[in-house]
C-alpha cells in the first residue's frame, strides 16, 4: 500500500510540474480557469493529506468518542482515507478536462459550425484532435490517444466498484518531461479484473491528461477568448 508520506510526495512533485506550466494571461478563458481549478484540487488533497496527520494516534480517535479504535485499525482507517482522497483528486480533475474539452468543442461548433461536441467525451476528445473540420486537427501519438482513453475508462471503473467491464486497454508511455517515469511505463485495464494502478501511476496518467489538454491549447491562437462556462458563476471571484 502506498504510504501517506509517499502519496504527499507524488501530489508535490505533481504541482511544481502544474507550476511550470505558463497560464493563461485572460482569466476568464477555459485555459486559465482550467488549469487553475487542477491545481486547486491537487494543493486540497496535499492539504488534506497533511491534516491527517492524526490517523495513526491513537488519542485523537478517543478524544472525539472513538473509544473502541486501537492501534490495530490504523492500517484499515488509513487505506480507506487514502483512497478516499485518491477517488476525490481523480473525479475533480476528469470534471475539470471533461469540462474544457466539451467548452472548446462547443466553441468552435457556434463560431465555424464544426459539430465536434459529442455527448460521448472520448469522440469530442478525438474529434478535435482528427477532425478535419477541428481548427485544433494536428498530430499526436497513437500512445497519447491510447493514454486519454485508459484515463476515461479508469473514471468508467468507479461504476463497478474498481471493476473493467470493457475490453482491455493498455498503453506503455513515457513523456521525456515526466516528473515520475523515466522510461516508458505500463498502464493496463483488464476487462472482468479490478483496477491495479497503484497512486503513483495514477498521478501519472493525470500528469500526462494534463499535458495533453496543454497540446490542444497550444493549438488555439493566442488572440482567441473562449470564456469558461464557470466565470459567470464567479469562480473568479471566489474569497
Amino acid at each position: 500500500m502506498t504510504t501517506r508520506e509517499e502519496t504527499l510526495e507524488y501530489l508535490e512533485k505533481l504541482l511544481i510540474r502544474f507550476g511550470q506550466i505558463v497560464p493563461f494571461p485572460n482569466q476568464a478563458d477555459t485555459r486559465n480557469v482550467t488549469l487553475d481549478s487542477i491545481c486547486q484540487a491537487t494543493q486540497n488533497a496535499i492539504f488534506s493529506l497533511k491534516l491527517a496527520s492524526e490517523l495513526e494516534n491513537v488519542d485523537f480517535y478517543h478524544r472525539n468518542g472513538w473509544n473502541d479504535f486501537s492501534p490495530d485499525d490504523f492500517k484499515d482507517v488509513v487505506y480507506n482515507y487514502l483512497g478516499f482522497i485518491k477517488d476525490a483528486l481523480y473525479n475533480r480533475v476528469f470534471m475539470a478536462v471533461e469540462t474544457h474539452l466539451r467548452t472548446i468543442a462547443k466553441h468552435y461548433d457556434d463560431s465555424k459550425n464544426t459539430c465536434l461536441l459529442n455527448e460521448n467525451i472520448r469522440s469530442t476528445f478525438h474529434n478535435l484532435m482528427t477532425n478535419a473540420k477541428s481548427p485544433l486537427k494536428g498530430e499526436i501519438k497513437t500512445e497519447e490517444i491510447s493514454l486519454f482513453c485508459i484515463y476515461l475508462y479508469l473514471r468508467n471503473t468507479q461504476h463497478n466498484f474498481g471493476k473493467q467491464t470493457k475490453k482491455n486497454q493498455s498503453v506503455n508511455f513515457i513523456h521525456d518531461e515526466s516528473m515520475f517515469f523515466d522510461s516508458p511505463i505500463l498502464l493496463e485495464l483488464k476487462e472482468g479484473k479490478f483496477n491495479e494502478l497503484d497512486t503513483k501511476r495514477m498521478i501519472y496518467l493525470i500528469e500526462q491528461v494534463v499535458l495533453i489538454i496543454q497540446k490542444i491549447d497550444s493549438r488555439i491562437p493566442a488572440s482567441e477568448f473562449i470564456e469558461h462556462p464557470l466565470v459567470s458563476a464567479g469562480y473568479n471571484n471566489q474569497c
